[in-house]
């Protein structure tokens, strides 16, 4: 486990790599946007888009965690109002203030019912693009779903019997396997019966909703069933594979490196998929996900290069904005392409484009966090938890970063 077992602090820098990994798949998407032919490093660099799946992983894990605990350990469930209150002071506010400044600042014009799409997380259901105000924003349509059906499903979970530790622990890893097996599942039909006529890099509603990523955030969710049951054992039954990338952290990333490779051979620079394509992509992503994860959450936070590397404070503190940075990125691409900057000396390469990016999307989302997330936060304390809940256990976990729907028109 990491250093404190109740803090994955880790997380954190991961949520910065992740976040970069995002702008690194915009920035070639604007640099290209007026190429007629492909570069050679597109594939290699779309596959990047796995920071999504890892987002996803994180945020499965870090909510569910402390549901799963007070389960496992038969202590007092989670207050619902305390969790729901957080969610939103978390997600909500910031995602708001940003919609607002970035349509008065490049548009669109909104009407009433763009208006209640993109307030109310409903972006992903009239069909993402990258004319919406936050076009990457239907990430969210898929979160908040999440966030609204976890207690529920906590709720579900105590129902089942379990007279000791073991036992609960048992019913929670079937019952979430069941959970990530159902939702391969509706993904396969959805592909293999053409219900999705045309499977796209950009989001499709019906298969990139909610239940089509339940097996991204539930892998987070039994990563979190498996923390709670090694830190009562004293890490005595970790499973050979989580046990080995916890000593071995660097494999990790390089079974995720190993994964985008292969990704970008089979599918290419195609942006329509075969529903074989499709769920290749999708299992590999996850595979992304879980193997940067583990190491993360499980084994010595100081030990290894390759966590030094994630402890590096300018890592952290991508990690530490990197909702803002989500929220507002996309925008400053966007404007620095109105300036009809691409292909200019200033914006003449890929690496320009992330440089410029970096810059505005470090600004306005270091804006974003100290101006609204932080003062928002700071009202958690309204809405009391319960009074045995750990009051340091993970319920702040941001909102994940990832890639838009598809290039921008030029």
């Amino acid at each position: 486990m990491t250093a404190r077992s109740d803090r994955f602090f880790l997380l954190d820098s991961l949520r910065g790599v992740a976040a970069l990994m995002v702008l690194a798949v915009h920035a070639v998407w604007f640099s290209g946007a007026s190429l007629q032919v492909g570069r050679w490093y597109d594939p290699y660099a779309l596959r990047l888009e796995a920071a999504f799946a890892i987002f996803f992983v994180i945020s499965g894990f870090l909510l569910y965690r402390p549901f799963v605990k007070a389960r496992v350990l038969d202590e007092p469930p989670i207050s619902t109002g305390a969790y729901a209150w957080r969610r939103f002071l978390r997600i909500v506010p910031a995602f708001w203030v940003a919609l607002t400044v970035i349509a008065l600042w490049i548009g669109p014009d909104l009407n009433w019912t763009e208006i209640v799409r993109n307030f109310g997380f409903l972006q992903l259901y009239w069909g993402a693009g990258v004319n919406d105000v936050i076009p990457q924003a239907w990430t969210l349509s898929v979160e908040v779903v999440f966030y609204a059906s976890l207690p529920l499903w906590a709720w579900l979970m105590r129902r089942l019997p379990g007279r000791d530790l073991r036992a609960r622990v048992r019913g929670e890893l079937i019952g979430v396997s069941a959970l990530i097996a159902a939702s391969l599942a509706y993904s396969a039909v959805l592909v293999y019966s053409h219900a999705v006529d045309q499977v796209t890099f950009a989001p499709v509603g019906i298969l990139a909703a909610t239940p089509g990523y339940m097996d991204h955030i539930g892998l987070g969710m039994l990563l979190a069933v498996v923390s709670v049951w090694a830190a009562e054992r004293h890490h005595e039954e970790l499973p050979g594979p989580i046990a080995f990338l916890a000593r071995y952290p660097a494999a990790g990333w390089a079974i995720a490196v190993a994964a985008m490779v292969g990704g970008a051979v089979i599918i290419g620079h195609e942006r329509v998929y075969t529903p074989t394509e499709y769920m290749i992509r999708h299992l590999l992503n996850s595979v992304v996900a879980v193997a940067v994860v583990i190491p993360a959450v499980f084994g010595d936070a100081r030990q290894g290069a390759t966590r030094r590397i994630l402890g590096n404070p300018a890592i952290v503190y991508v990690g530490l904005i990197s909702y803002g940075f989500y929220l507002f990125h996309w925008a400053v691409l966007r404007q620095l392409l109105n300036w009809q900057l691409d292909g200019t000396l200033v914006l003449h390469s890929t690496l320009a484009w992330f440089g410029a990016g970096l810059v505005g999307a470090l600004t306005l989302g270091s804006l974003s966090y100290y101006l609204v997330e932080r003062p928002a936060l700071s009202l958690k304390g309204l809405v009391p938890r319960g009074p045995r809940e750990d009051r340091r256990d993970a319920l702040t976990e941001p909102a994940p970063a990832a890639p838009v729907t598809g290039p921008p028109a030029v």
